[in-house]
Protein backbone atom coordinates (compact mmCIF):
# COMPACT_ATOMS: atom_id res chain seq x y z
CA UNK A 1 0.00 0.00 0.00
CA UNK A 2 1.62 3.57 -1.05
CA UNK A 3 0.94 5.81 1.86
CA UNK A 4 -0.02 9.20 0.55
CA UNK A 5 1.01 12.15 3.17
CA UNK A 6 -1.85 14.42 2.45
CA UNK A 7 -4.34 10.86 3.92
CA UNK A 8 -1.85 10.71 6.74
CA UNK A 9 -2.06 14.46 7.29
CA UNK A 10 -5.88 14.61 6.90
CA UNK A 11 -5.99 11.86 9.20
CA UNK A 12 -3.84 13.81 12.25
CA UNK A 13 -6.33 17.13 11.21
CA UNK A 14 -9.11 15.16 12.14
CA UNK A 15 -7.78 13.72 15.45
CA UNK A 16 -6.82 17.52 15.62
CA UNK A 17 -9.93 18.55 16.50
CA UNK A 18 -11.45 15.39 17.97
CA UNK A 19 -8.80 15.31 21.50
CA UNK A 20 -10.78 12.60 22.93
CA UNK A 21 -10.37 10.11 20.50
CA UNK A 22 -12.07 8.31 17.65
CA UNK A 23 -12.80 4.82 16.18
CA UNK A 24 -11.65 3.88 12.87
CA UNK A 25 -15.27 3.89 11.53
CA UNK A 26 -15.61 7.58 12.84
CA UNK A 27 -12.04 8.28 11.13
CA UNK A 28 -13.35 6.87 7.67
CA UNK A 29 -16.59 8.93 7.94
CA UNK A 30 -14.67 11.61 8.43
CA UNK A 31 -11.98 11.59 5.51
CA UNK A 32 -14.58 9.54 2.72
CA UNK A 33 -12.09 6.42 3.31
CA UNK A 34 -12.87 2.77 3.80
CA UNK A 35 -12.31 1.28 7.18
CA UNK A 36 -9.51 -0.90 6.17
CA UNK A 37 -7.38 1.54 4.42
CA UNK A 38 -7.92 3.85 7.16
CA UNK A 39 -6.91 1.52 9.54
CA UNK A 40 -3.60 1.18 7.85
CA UNK A 41 -2.62 4.97 7.80
CA UNK A 42 -3.60 4.68 11.56
CA UNK A 43 -1.22 1.98 11.90
CA UNK A 44 1.30 3.89 10.07
CA UNK A 45 0.48 6.87 12.50
CA UNK A 46 1.05 4.93 15.68
CA UNK A 47 4.40 3.05 14.34
CA UNK A 48 5.37 6.71 13.80
CA UNK A 49 4.27 8.28 17.28
CA UNK A 50 2.19 10.41 15.98
CA UNK A 51 -0.92 8.61 17.29
CA UNK A 52 -1.87 6.91 20.17
CA UNK A 53 -4.12 3.77 20.51
CA UNK A 54 -6.42 2.73 23.38
CA UNK A 55 -8.44 -0.45 23.52
CA UNK A 56 -12.33 -0.30 24.70
CA UNK A 57 -13.37 -3.90 24.75
CA UNK A 58 -12.93 -4.57 20.69
CA UNK A 59 -13.14 -1.15 19.70
CA UNK A 60 -9.29 1.15 19.01
CA UNK A 61 -9.90 4.48 19.97
CA UNK A 62 -7.29 6.48 18.13
CA UNK A 63 -6.02 9.86 19.43
CA UNK A 64 -3.17 12.55 18.53
CA UNK A 65 -0.05 11.54 20.56
CA UNK A 66 0.95 13.95 23.52
CA UNK A 67 4.87 13.04 23.25
CA UNK A 68 7.01 15.59 23.50
CA UNK A 69 8.86 16.48 20.48
CA UNK A 70 12.60 15.61 20.27
CA UNK A 71 13.89 18.49 19.74
CA UNK A 72 12.24 20.08 23.26
CA UNK A 73 13.54 17.00 25.07
CA UNK A 74 17.10 17.39 23.94
CA UNK A 75 16.67 21.33 25.15
CA UNK A 76 15.08 21.00 28.35
CA UNK A 77 17.15 18.36 30.01
CA UNK A 78 19.98 18.94 32.24
CA UNK A 79 21.72 15.93 31.35
CA UNK A 80 23.74 14.93 28.16
CA UNK A 81 21.32 13.39 25.16
CA UNK A 82 22.81 11.60 22.14
CA UNK A 83 20.65 10.10 19.68
CA UNK A 84 22.20 7.47 16.85
CA UNK A 85 20.62 5.91 14.22
CA UNK A 86 20.39 2.09 12.99
CA UNK A 87 24.26 2.20 12.08
CA UNK A 88 25.28 4.01 15.71
CA UNK A 89 25.74 7.38 13.88
CA UNK A 90 25.26 10.29 16.19
CA UNK A 91 22.48 12.43 14.16
CA UNK A 92 21.58 14.62 17.17
CA UNK A 93 23.01 15.81 20.48
CA UNK A 94 21.73 18.48 23.20
CA UNK A 95 23.98 21.48 23.98
CA UNK A 96 25.30 19.71 27.12
CA UNK A 97 26.42 17.37 24.98
CA UNK A 98 28.74 20.38 23.13
CA UNK A 99 29.60 21.79 26.18
CA UNK A 100 30.94 18.73 27.93
CA UNK A 101 32.87 17.34 24.84
CA UNK A 102 33.61 21.20 23.62
CA UNK A 103 33.17 19.58 20.05
CA UNK A 104 31.56 21.58 17.38
CA UNK A 105 27.70 20.10 15.97
CA UNK A 106 29.21 19.67 12.31
CA UNK A 107 32.43 17.61 14.01
CA UNK A 108 30.24 14.90 15.61
CA UNK A 109 26.98 14.99 13.63
CA UNK A 110 26.87 11.96 11.04
CA UNK A 111 29.97 9.98 12.72
CA UNK A 112 29.48 6.90 14.07
CA UNK A 113 30.29 6.34 17.80
CA UNK A 114 32.55 2.72 16.73
CA UNK A 115 35.99 3.11 16.28
CA UNK A 116 36.62 6.79 17.50
CA UNK A 117 37.75 7.83 21.27
CA UNK A 118 36.49 11.28 21.32
CA UNK A 119 34.49 12.17 22.38
CA UNK A 120 32.38 8.58 23.72
CA UNK A 121 34.90 6.59 25.20
CA UNK A 122 33.90 5.22 28.24
CA UNK A 123 35.08 2.09 30.28
CA UNK A 124 32.94 -0.16 30.08
CA UNK A 125 32.79 -0.09 26.09
CA UNK A 126 29.00 1.44 25.94
CA UNK A 127 28.90 0.31 21.71
CA UNK A 128 27.33 -2.97 22.61
CA UNK A 129 24.83 -1.33 24.99
CA UNK A 130 24.04 0.38 22.23
CA UNK A 131 23.56 -2.60 19.18
CA UNK A 132 21.66 -4.15 22.33
CA UNK A 133 19.36 -0.96 22.24
CA UNK A 134 19.25 -1.31 18.50
CA UNK A 135 17.45 -4.99 19.20
CA UNK A 136 15.02 -3.56 21.65
CA UNK A 137 16.80 -4.06 24.84
CA UNK A 138 17.10 -1.24 27.18
CA UNK A 139 20.11 -0.90 29.39
CA UNK A 140 21.18 1.02 32.79
CA UNK A 141 24.25 1.07 33.24
CA UNK A 142 27.75 2.83 34.76
CA UNK A 143 30.69 3.88 33.13
CA UNK A 144 33.77 5.93 33.77
CA UNK A 145 35.04 8.78 30.98
CA UNK A 146 38.50 9.98 31.13
CA UNK A 147 38.89 12.98 29.69
CA UNK A 148 42.94 13.17 31.00
CA UNK A 149 42.87 15.82 34.02
CA UNK A 150 39.69 14.74 35.22
CA UNK A 151 37.63 11.21 35.61
CA UNK A 152 33.76 11.30 35.60
CA UNK A 153 31.59 8.63 36.02
CA UNK A 154 28.19 8.75 34.32
CA UNK A 155 24.52 6.45 34.88
CA UNK A 156 23.73 5.88 31.17
CA UNK A 157 20.37 4.87 30.02
CA UNK A 158 20.05 3.51 26.80
CA UNK A 159 16.79 3.44 24.85
CA UNK A 160 15.63 1.81 21.73
CA UNK A 161 13.92 4.49 19.49
CA UNK A 162 11.78 4.88 16.38
CA UNK A 163 12.04 7.71 14.10
CA UNK A 164 9.41 9.42 12.07
CA UNK A 165 10.48 7.06 9.00
CA UNK A 166 9.93 4.12 11.11
CA UNK A 167 13.83 3.25 11.63
CA UNK A 168 15.35 2.34 14.56
CA UNK A 169 17.74 4.29 16.59
CA UNK A 170 19.11 4.46 20.11
CA UNK A 171 18.47 7.62 22.78
CA UNK A 172 21.14 7.73 25.35
CA UNK A 173 20.78 9.53 28.19
CA UNK A 174 24.11 10.88 30.65
CA UNK A 175 23.51 11.46 34.43
CA UNK A 176 26.83 12.79 35.53
CA UNK A 177 27.56 11.23 39.14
Amino acid sequence: MDFNKKKLKLIKEVLKSNPRGLTVTAIAKEINMNSHSTGRYLEVLAAAGHVDVTVFGRSKVYYLSQRLPLSAMLSLSTDIIVVLDKDLRIVNANDKFFEFTRARREEIVNRSIEGISFPLKFTPDITPYARGAMNGTESRIEADFNGGKESLNFKIKLIPTVFDDGEKGVTMIFEDI
